[in-house]
């Protein structure tokens, strides 16, 4: 069980640090806080883009944050510890992750969500069709979710 319990805090660090490094990129490419210091690097101009990358990138944080917290509370019980446990090693739920990729779209959704970001500070439209493209990925990765979870 402790080793279950070291990965639990070792899953919460990586999670805070991929929401970090989101953050720094959004600093850095979607604000102008960095412009005296790269003077040669263009600025968003549109406004309505600043909105919509801060939006993603605040509703992104704040799923992270609540993952975070929730781990947290669940190792102060052992109760709850065992519970997760018996779920996490549930043979059908292990299918169903195995089925679905669940680590590499949240992964790939991660990477466009940071490259939209990146996007935005030169070019519209190539930010609109990676948030666009964030979009299929999200259908896709729910409707294999719920396939799988049918037919298992």
């Amino acid at each position: 069980m402790e080793r279950y319990k070291k990965s639990l805090v070792f899953c919460c660090v990586k999670v805070t640090v991929l929401s970090i490094l989101l953050i720094a990129v959004y600093v850095l490419f979607a604000t102008t806080l960095m412009k005296p210091a790269f003077p040669s690097m263009e600025t968003i101009v549109v406004p309505e883009v600043k909105d919509m990358l801060l939006g993603a990138v605040c509703a992104f944080v704040a799923v992270q944050v609540i993952f975070v917290f929730s781990t947290l509370r669940i190792l102060k019980k052992p109760e709850a510890i065992a519970s997760k446990y018996r779920k996490t090693g549930d043979e059908r739920k292990m299918l169903i992750q195995q089925k679905t990729g669940s680590f590499a779209c949240i992964g790939t959704l991660f990477t466009l969500l940071m490259g939209a970001v990146i996007a935005g500070a030169y070019n519209i439209t190539v930010c609109f069709t990676l948030f666009g493209v964030i979009g299929v990925v999200m259908v896709l990765y729910s409707g294999a979710l719920l396939f799988y979870s049918k037919k298992y």
